[in-house]
């Protein structure tokens, strides 16, 4: 299997199901083997005001928002936004790929109750 970043934090128990799973051969099921598919889609996480927060160091970023990454997210967001334009070109269906982003939204105050 070829190493990746995060294999250092996996437990014994993480790589004995990978194993057990068949995760770390070639194959069907192996990561190596995971393409676009036939019907891919691309799904933007996070990206929004709470979790990237200012363009400043984090440390500076949660003061406004206690999830904000700062500038550690507008570097990421330097490379995120070319990926649909990327995504849509390498697909063979070049103009049906969907792009789906998650986002928060906000109670009205009136709402809101306070728990007791």
């Amino acid at each position: 299997m070829t190493k990746r970043i995060w294999e250092d934090l996996l437990t014994e128990r993480d790589k004995q199901v990978i194993s057990a799973a068949g995760y770390d051969q070639e194959g069907a099921s192996s990561w190596e083997s995971r393409g676009m598919g036939t019907n891919p889609m691309v799904l933007v996480i996070d990206m929004q005001r709470l979790v990237v927060g200012a363009d400043e160091p984090i440390l500076d970023a949660v003061e406004e928002y206690r999830t904000a990454m700062g500038e550690i997210a507008w570097n990421a967001i330097e490379h995120i936004e070319t990926f649909p334009s990327r995504t849509r070109e390498s697909s063979r269906r070049a103009t049906t790929t969907p792009i789906t982003r998650t986002s928060t939204s906000s109670r009205p105050s009136s709402r809101r109750r306070a728990r007791r």
